[in-house]
């Protein structure tokens, strides 16, 4: 059975010693096994990313913008694998099960340590989550990458941070 296969992004000359800011982790197909939803037919690419500064330091929050650029990233690797295996390694990825992307943003802290809400304010009485989890999934038929992102980032501020009247934002951030 083909095993797990882990590695790890650093900050600093010495990649053994520095702070990881980014790991990836391959679970190859099962043999049928589902773990934890996971359908045993598929292999499992996650990739673990935290942003920090050339200091090792967390950055300041990114605005609304930003994150839509790194949503659009992230939503393009499963194709992007997708292609590599087919292309450069010669197999097949058939699209059933379909790929799927899933985005994780947490904090010990509310969200807008990591996402600047920037002009738009917390609906009155709210506080923004610590945890953001967003899935898509890959349909023929579906969505742009642009356009998936952005329902990912509707999410992110209607249930997530609470924002009032965020819809015109996002609408600019897509055009």
């Amino acid at each position: 059975m083909p095993r797990a296969r882990h590695s790890a992004l650093t900050v600093g000359d010495n990649p053994l010693e520095g702070v990881p800011v980014a790991s990836a982790l391959f679970l190859p197909p099962t043999a049928g096994e589902a773990l934890y939803g996971r359908d045993g037919r598929s292999a499992t690419l996650v990739l673990y990313v935290e942003p920090r500064t050339a200091a090792a330091q967390v950055p300041p929050a990114a605005g609304l913008a930003a994150w839509h650029r790194c949503f659009c990233l992230a939503l393009a690797v499963p194709g992007a694998f997708a292609d590599f295996l087919a292309d450069g390694l010669g197999l097949g990825a058939f699209g059933d099960p379909p790929a799927q992307c899933g985005i994780w943003l947490q904090a010990h802290e509310p969200l807008t340590i990591m996402v600047n809400p920037q002009e738009l304010r917390i609906l009155p009485g709210s506080t923004p989550s610590s945890q953001f989890i967003g899935w898509a999934f890959a349909a023929a038929d579906g969505e742009s990458i642009a356009d998936t992102a952005g329902d990912l980032l509707t999410e992110l501020c209607e249930y997530t941070l609470h924002l009032d009247a965020f819809e015109q934002t996002l609408a600019a951030i897509k055009e």
